[in-house]
């Protein structure tokens, strides 16, 4: 090729380096030096390594750092062998700038094959390669995450199903009419000792035949779309052929597999019991408000029903009180007004929340009630809670409905116009009375002078504080003085003002004859010309007497239950000795007539002695549990020796084993295991234990032993018996708790024995502890 044609080659390689703008461009001959740039290369040559790029000039020069300068040798070596390849690369100087390229490299070629240098084309991806880096980051995060999420998923699943396990009430899950999961409380209360009893059972092996149908309309219902069906009442059947009744909601819910349904079941035993229970209080209370004006009620939680004393319900909801309920009362109740001032912000459903849970005592609100043929009529309901003796939880309430329809009209005419209220606030039985902002009368009916005792000429464009002044001075009942009267008032002029709202309050006030009561409803009236303060006044002394009655009532209905308890423990006492009188004579007749006896007439008489002495024995529990209810058990404290104890309930429980094939091992350990507590007590203790360990060990052996520990005497009660099933432990010191229930079950017993044991350790300052394995045995330690 001769020189013209190198120079038009040049020529073109020049026009092309300079076209673009965006782009790094350059050209060099075999010894690295430039024949063509582009004006982007030049400057960015000059930021990164502050150099000034002309032709002739070695490239490699102007490259200052050392790793770089290596790098792109290799890489103009590679292009002048005939090699086109692109490349991701750092370079730059770190005090300027470091960046990524990405740069694709070409040999000059003639036309004969000959290579005469290289071109290099450089596009800046730094941001780009950041991105890639970061995404990388980000994408072994996640997956870091994830393996943590599910982790965590794992974990909250096991403890979710620890927590079902918690719930008192049944959670099953079934599929396609069968079992497939059950908590722990699910199996208690169908009498079920493990889960794999329950699971794959046909969902209605547990329905009663009363509510087979409806069950199997809800699970059809429930296998054919996800839906939620509410609480429904059922009946089912335990294992042992019992039968109870529960309210069940239940949620299906489609899977891959199927639909599962996930069952909510609330047994209503103990809400039954609480019924029978309000029912009494009930009673005590309808003498007590069987006087009030209104509609006295009770209302039960267990399920929503009203239950009105005396006459009045048709009056006032139109209807016989016994077509009254919960449903009936949510229609017609259109708006509900809490008067409780210190629960004013609540919504209603939250403050009927706070009487349910027992956070507040009483129940103040009014209802809007509206009837089907658009009347409207507004009630006062005032209530107080009713709780369960044992539990102290919440079962209802007892209260008084009462129609203040004539009230509320007042109030909304007041705030509309005085003109047309006139007749009505004279006319009105509560007391009436209006006032400017600055405290002046302008208003006082006939029914507040009869309330106060100040006549209206007395009061009218006289200020609040000076009538105050006036009738407190009067009686000699107020001791402030009239500047402290005015203040007092002044302020709550100030507080109505700024609320803008309805106030209510209870004020004692002075009247001939004593003090009265009186209920103080405020708020503002806005007119055309000026806004007004009024106050509605009510005498509530005797509603207050009432609800003094209704608490000594309720007060009284507690006592009693005590008293329930106090008879028992007599009643205990009376049965006893009789019992003891006949076992007395009986061994006496024995003695007497032996020789005459047939085995017939002789089993007889150990039948009578065995089932008197069971008597006793359980009168003996049922007494000793109602001393310590009732608090009238007086522990003696002094000190006894441990072993001594023991020892004689060992001679005491010798026949009793012998006679079931038994051997009972006294294994004494320590000689001087001396304690300071209530010797009666802790004779029981142990000879309920020993007592149990004989009744339900068939064969083998049944061990006592006392030994020191650590500093502490410790009493071991241990057996080869029957063993008790984990899932009941937890409730073996239950009062009349027993693993086998039912008249089918196995051994007699009352569930009072291992009650009383914990109750006698916490006596003497002891602690239990069991142990035990079902069809191993039981061990029994007292520390």
């Amino acid at each position: 090729m001769n020189f013209s044609e190198i120079l038009k080659i040049n020529a073109i390689l020049k026009s092309v380096i300079e076209s673009p703008t965006n782009v790094v461009i350059f050209a060099l001959d075999t010894e690295y030096k430039y024949i063509a740039f582009n004006e982007r290369h030049k400057n960015e040559m000059r930021l990164i390594w502050g150099a000034e790029v002309k032709e002739g000039v070695c490239m490699l020069d102007l490259i200052k750092n050392e790793d770089d300068r290596k790098k792109a040798k290799l890489n103009f070596d590679r292009a002048l062998k005939g090699e086109s390849f692109t490349i991701i690369e750092e370079y730059g100087e770190e005090e300027k700038k470091r960046a990524y390229y990405e740069d694709h490299y070409s040999p000059i070629k003639l036309p004969d094959g000959k290579i005469i240098g290289l071109t290099v084309y450089l596009t800046e991806v730094t941001e780009k390669v950041k991105r890639e880096k970061r995404l990388k980051e980000l994408n072994e995060n996640l997956e870091k995450l994830v393996e943590l999420r599910t982790d965590e998923i794992r974990k909250t699943e096991n403890k979710l199903l620890k927590i079902l396990d918690l719930i008192p009430e049944v959670i099953a899950v079934h599929k396609e009419g069968k079992v497939v999961y059950v908590n722990k409380s699910g199996m208690k209360i169908f009498g079920y000792d493990s889960h794999e009893e329950m699971y794959k059972k046909s969902v209605a092996e547990f329905i009663h035949e009363d509510s087979k149908e409806i069950s199997a309309k809800r699970i059809g219902e429930m296998s054919k779309k996800e839906t939620v069906l509410p609480f429904e009442e059922f009946k089912f059947v335990r294992k042992d052929g019992s039968i109870f009744k529960g309210e069940v909601s239940s949620l299906s819910v489609k899977e891959e597999d199927g639909f599962y349904i996930y069952t909510f079941i609330r047994d209503l035993t103990e809400r039954i019991e609480a019924q029978k229970q309000l029912t009494e209080t009930h009673n005590i209370f309808s003498k007590a408000i069987e006087n009030i004006n209104g509609v006295p009620y009770k209302f039960s939680y267990s399920d929503n029903k009203y239950e009105f004393i005396g006459r009045g319900v048709k009056k006032l909801l139109r209807v016989e009180s016994e077509e009254v309920d919960f449903n009936l009362m949510r229609k017609l109740i259109k708006e509900i007004v809490i008067l409780d001032q210190k629960f004013k912000d609540l919504t209603p459903a939250e403050y009927a929340k706070k009487l349910r849970s027992g956070e507040i005592e009483r129940f103040k609100a009014d209802y809007k009630i509206v009837f089907p043929d658009g009347e409207v009529k507004w009630l006062n309901d005032s209530s107080v809670a009713v709780k369960d003796k044992k539990t102290g939880k919440v079962i209802g309430s007892l209260g008084i409905l009462q129609d203040v329809t004539q009230r509320k009209k007042i109030i909304e005419r007041l705030s509309e116009t005085l003109s047309t209220a006139r007749h009505l606030i004279e006319d009105s039985s509560d007391g009436i009375t209006i006032l400017d902002y600055e405290g002046n009368t302008i208003e006082w009916n006939k029914s507040l002078e009869e309330i106060v005792g100040l006549k209206k000429e007395e009061v009218i464009k006289r200020k609040i504080w000076e009538i105050t002044a006036l009738n407190f001075i009067r009686l000699g009942a107020y001791k402030k003085t009239k500047k402290e009267i005015e203040e007092a008032h002044r302020k709550i002029i100030r507080t109505m003002i700024s609320l803008g709202s309805s106030r209510t309050f209870e004020w004692a006030i002075a009247k001939e004859g004593g003090k009265v009561t009186i209920s103080l409803h405020t708020f503002v009236i806005k007119t055309k010309e000026k806004k007004l303060l009024g106050a509605i006044v009510r005498d509530i002394s005797r509603q207050k007497e009432i609800e003094e009655n209704l608490r000594k009532a309720k007060e009284a209905a507690e006592r009693s239950d005590k008293l329930k308890s106090e008879f028992l423990a007599q009643i205990s006492h009376e049965i006893r000795t009789p019992l003891n009188i006949i076992l007395s004579f009986t061994d006496l007749i024995r003695a007497e007539v032996s020789q005459f006896l047939t085995d017939e007439v002789r089993y007889g008489f150990d039948a009578i002695g065995s089932a008197s002495r069971r008597i006793i024995r359980t009168i003996d529990l049922i007494l000793n549990m109602s001393e310590l209810q009732t608090g009238t058990y007086e522990p003696n404290f002094k000190e006894i020796k441990l072993c001594d104890v023991v020892e004689s309930l060992i001679n005491e429980f010798k026949f009793q084993a012998k006679e079931r094939g038994l051997e009972l091992i006294w294994d004494k350990r320590c000689e001087e295991c001396e304690i300071r507590a209530d010797e009666y007590s802790v004779s029981q203790i142990f000879a309920n234990l020993i007592e149990n360990a004989i009744k339900y060990t068939k064969e083998g052996f049944v061990k006592v032993s006392v030994y020191k520990e650590e500093g502490k005497n410790k009493v071991c009660v241990e057996d080869t018996g029957i063993g008790i099933a984990k899932e009941y432990l937890p409730h073996i010191f239950d009062p009349f708790s027993q693993e086998y229930q039912g008249y089918t079950r196995k051994f007699e017993g009352n569930g009072l024995g291992l009650a009383l044991v914990k109750e006698y350790c916490k006596i003497n300052n002891a602690e239990v502890f069991v142990e035990s394995q079902k069809g191993v045995g039981t061990k029994f330690t007292v520390v």
